[in-house]
């Protein structure tokens, strides 16, 4: 739903910040800040603090930050027009409804799936299921687990679907957009679907986005699962199967478990275990991750003994920490994945190798030894060097150092031989970051571009100036240059710089640089301003410069003639407009 901009602006002008975060936590009076433990992390030293005047909030210790609206989006764990529908409510605000062409064919789309989704679900207890029916009461799936999850079968005819949705009316165009349908050689389209065990994959709103489908019949020629293919609604690691029924008990229980497979999953939670959720099969992708974050920091791997599982649950790991997660993992018999455990051994079995789950670095580790031969000098500095790059993707210090003791004791190495070396990594790969709580910074020094954005963000009048000689391609800082970037849009579409406004449009990293930024304080001064200018632009130019080198060395290269001419050309004009008039 497209939410009118004037609506969206009435509801940010309308809004408190310190009003609004002061209902969701205690905040306490700090200088021209208000400030409190962060609601988005563990901390007993306060980080989290909120500007008033700028309307913003930011935590130094996990980086949260933004405006109202990214507040009420992290806190209560939904989407931008969730978020701001909450705060149009809170303030009595109406918001128009409206729908664009693409919102109506989304709708369209949610629909024809879940008629799909219904449709496989009433096959199931039909005799053209029974087979299908057979096989998931002997994994033993109950009827009302298969009815809460909307388990379906898919018909062995060709167009048994196709067929069904036609006769309701449904055109052939949404059936390909959402993925029911698949194309043959000579044109003509049949169900993707057939004779297959179907599973619906649901968004955390229990809107059918897609399918997941088990063969069943054995057949090598035959691929054992297949999903919908990228469509409208269906991309592939952007949800997790179960996010529907599994997200309040997470949010409850504050940790979260990971198996791999739909059984996976099902048996489990029909056990009682309801705060779990299936990967579908493919190693975690950020987005998964960060969907499970809206929950939970706390994640237990659950993954199968096998050496698939085992690979699995490594690549997980690394993920997992880079997102600032705590891990740990269960080590599954050999022979067992958490669906015929639980129904073999019991769900107090299974809660008792919950309660055993390993530190996420001694479970590494553990696996890692089995792979490597450690009374080989090559096979055992090879199993360190990977133990210490999975420490360089944590960015508290002290947790890194104290992992690094139970490596060099584990494997009765000098500590100061591993520290060495891991120093010797963290500087080829990044400089080291400590995850601590911070107070906003009062600096005296900045980077030219950062004050630049800085200048921009805290006085719009100086926007005027810089942007008649500034432009975005003059950062060379990424995140720098998108910040600019939004304000330039900001100021051309409204002739003024809204903080709130612009914050609204972006998300991530940007907006909580903009938080960041914001709240730390700041003294604009006119002589650091004019010289910051000076060399961003001189900067700028470098770049330039070394860019058009290496092209007119391959223009020369390439005996590109024309090419070459306008590149020389480009080069002698830029010279020309650093000298002095």
């Amino acid at each position: 739903m497209a939410i009118p901009q004037q609506i969206l602006d009435e509801i940010q002008e309308r809004t408190d910040i310190v009003s609004l975060i002061s209902s969701y936590i205690p905040l306490k009076k700090s200088g021209r800040n208000f400030r409190a433990l962060c609601p988005f992390h563990s901390e007993k030293t306060p980080s989290f603090f909120v500007n008033p005047n700028r309307q913003i909030f930011h935590c130094f210790g996990c980086g949260a930050g933004g405006g109202a609206i990214q507040f009420v989006m992290q806190h209560e764990k939904v989407g931008f027009v969730e978020a701001v529908e909450m705060l149009a409510k809170r303030l009595g605000v109406q918001i128009p409804k409206s729908t664009s062409p693409q919102d109506s064919l989304k709708t369209k789309a949610y629909a024809v799936n879940k008629e799909a989704s219904s449709y496989f679900h009433k096959n199931l207890f039909l005799s053209q299921g029974k087979f299908a029916l057979e096989y998931l009461k002997k994994r033993g799936i109950t009827e009302e687990t298969l009815k809460e999850f909307k388990i379906g079968y898919a018909s062995a005819e060709y167009k048994s679907l196709l067929q069904y949705m036609r006769s309701k009316g449904e055109s052939l165009s949404i059936l390909d957009k959402v993925g029911l349908v698949t194309s043959t050689r000579d044109g003509s389209f049949i169900d993707l679907f057939r004779n297959r065990i179907m599973f619906p994959i649901f968004d955390v709103k229990s809107r059918v986005i897609g399918f997941g489908a088990r063969r069943l019949v054995e057949d090598k020629n035959v691929p054992k699962y297949i999903n919908t293919p990228e469509s409208l609604l269906y991309h592939k690691g952007s949800t997790l199967f179960g996010i529907n029924l599994a997200k309040e008990s997470i949010l409850k229980k504050d940790s979260c478990l990971i198996v791999e497979g739909y059984l996976d999953m099902m048996v489990p939670f029909q056990y009682g275990i309801t705060n779990i959720l299936a990967s579908l099969g493919t190693a975690l992708t950020v987005e998964q991750i960060r969907m499970i974050k809206r929950y939970t920091n706390n994640i237990v791997l659950v993954f199968d003994s096998d050496s698939a599982g085992k690979t699995s649950s490594l690549r997980a790991i690394d993920s997992l920490i880079e997102q600032d997660l705590n891990i740990k993992a269960v080590s599954l018999p050999s022979g067992f994945d958490p669906d015929n455990f639980i129904r073999e051994k019991g769900k107090d079995e299974f809660l008792r190798l919950l309660e055993d789950s390993e530190d996420f670095f001694l479970y590494k580790l553990n696996i890692l030894i089995e792979r490597f031969n450690i009374n080989e000098v090559k096979e055992k500095s090879d199993l360190l060097l990977e133990m210490l790059s999975t420490l360089l993707k944590f960015n508290n210090q002290l947790i890194r150092y104290e992992y690094l003791k139970k490596l060099a004791r584990r494997l009765d190495t000098k500590e100061e031989f591993l520290l060495a070396e891991f120093k010797k990594l963290d500087s080829r790969q990044r400089s080291p970051r400590a995850f601590t709580a911070h107070e906003p910074e009062k600096r005296d020094v900045y980077q030219p571009e950062e004050y630049l954005i800085r200048c921009i963000l805290c006085d719009k009048n100086v926007f005027e100036i810089i942007k008649e000689v500034i432009g975005p391609d003059d950062f060379a800082v990424p995140i720098l240059r998108r910040i600019f970037e939004e304000c330039f849009n900001s100021w051309t579409s409204h002739n003024d710089l809204e903080i709130n406004r612009i914050l609204a449009g972006v998300n991530g990293q940007v907006g909580r640089k903009i938080s960041q930024l914001l709240v730390e304080e700041f003294v604009l001064k006119e002589e650091v301003l004019n010289e910051c200018i000076l060399k961003v632009k001189r900067n700028s130019s470098k770049i330039k410069k070394q860019f058009l080198k290496e092209q007119i060395r391959k223009a020369e290269e390439a005996k590109d003639t024309e090419n070459l001419t306008s590149l020389i050309s480009e080069y002698q004009n830029l010279i020309k407009q650093e000298k002095p008039q």
